[in-house]
Parts: structure tokens; C-alpha cells; sequence
């Protein structure tokens, strides 16, 4: 698709490989890079043409998927052993997003501007999807996920866009959740 006429070309410094994954209002962007050489990543904010490296304590691997318009952010960690956390970073503090169902990991990505998230966790090893709303998990059913549904992105409206795969492959959804 072509909305404009410029096209500008994203890298943090000295990175071998820049991963943009999420933009809000303002054009703040977030995202991850690696160094080269590193299999680990780390989190980044693009603001006013900066770029600030975000890597959250005593992990090896650090990643932002999302920021809403009020700057807060959500992302993943990996310390090492276990497995990949979510956390929510909003003036400078780290909080971690764990749903208490989870066996595996909790995986965030995305914030509306009301801080509800949604994501998936994971029961072994296959996924669930979930909306956190009011400090609480609530999971997302999608009918006929067979075998696997992810839900991926959500509006100020608690409107939510996901995947769901199947044998025959893989198709879209919009849902709205409340």
C-alpha cells in the first residue's frame, strides 16, 4: 500500500538488525535490536528523532511491542533460563504481566490507551488468548480455533484484531471484548 511519498529508513546505531513494532499517536516508536554478533535483543524508544536503549534489569533479552499515547509501554524479557515474561514500563518502573494460569509464558502485545492489554499465554505449549482489564485476566474464546488462536492488537474501544490457524491454514478476526 502507498500512503505517502517518503519512506524513511529505521536503525539503531551500530545495531545489525532494528525491529520497529509499535507506533502511537505522537510517532513515538518501540521496538527491539540486536547487536552484532547477539542472538539477544534489546528494547528501544524512538522520540524526536532520539533513540534510548530500554533493557530491563538482570535480563539478557529485552523487547517493546507497544506504547500508547500515554507513553506507556508493554514488552517481553528473557533472563536467561525459563522462559519469556511480559512486563509494563511506565515512568521508568517495570512491572510484570504474569497471568496465573500460565504453565508457560504470558506474552503482552498491545496497550490501548485505557491500559487494557491483550496477548497470550500458554498452557504447555499451546497459546491462550486473554484481555487484562481492570487488574484482572479474562480469557478470549475464538470459535472453532482450531488448533491455535493468537489475538494481537486493541483499540480504545476494546475492539481486537488475532489470527486464528488451522490445517487449512490461516485467517483473521475482529472481536470485540468487554
Amino acid at each position: 500500500m502507498k500512503y505517502g511519498s517518503k519512506v524513511v529508513t529505521l536503525n539503531y546505531p551500530n545495531a545489525s538488525d532494528t525491529f520497529p513494532a509499535g507506533i502511537n499517536k505522537w510517532g513515538t516508536i518501540v521496538g527491539g535490536y540486536q547487536l552484532p554478533g547477539s542472538i539477544y535483543t534489546h528494547g528501544f524508544e524512538y522520540k524526536n528523532g532520539k533513540f534510548r536503549s530500554i533493557n530491563f534489569p538482570g535480563a539478557v533479552s529485552t523487547g517493546i511491542m507497544a506504547i500508547n499515547d500515554n507513553g506507556v509501554m508493554v514488552g517481553f524479557e528473557f533472563n536467561g533460563t525459563g522462559v519469556y515474561e511480559s512486563f509494563r514500563l511506565h515512568n521508568g518502573t517495570f512491572t510484570m504481566i504474569k497471568n496465573p494460569k500460565a504453565t508457560g509464558s504470558t506474552d503482552v502485545h498491545d496497550i490501548n490507551n485505557n491500559g487494557t492489554m491483550v496477548g497470550d499465554y500458554f498452557l504447555g505449549v499451546d497459546p491462550q488468548s486473554f484481555i487484562y482489564i481492570n487488574g484482572a485476566f479474562k480469557d478470549i474464546n475464538v470459535p472453532n480455533p482450531q488448533p491455535v488462536a493468537n489475538v494481537d492488537g486493541i483499540n480504545d474501544h476494546n475492539k481486537i484484531t488475532g489470527q486464528v490457524y488451522t490445517s487449512d491454514g490461516s485467517s483473521g478476526f475482529i472481536a470485540h471484548c468487554q
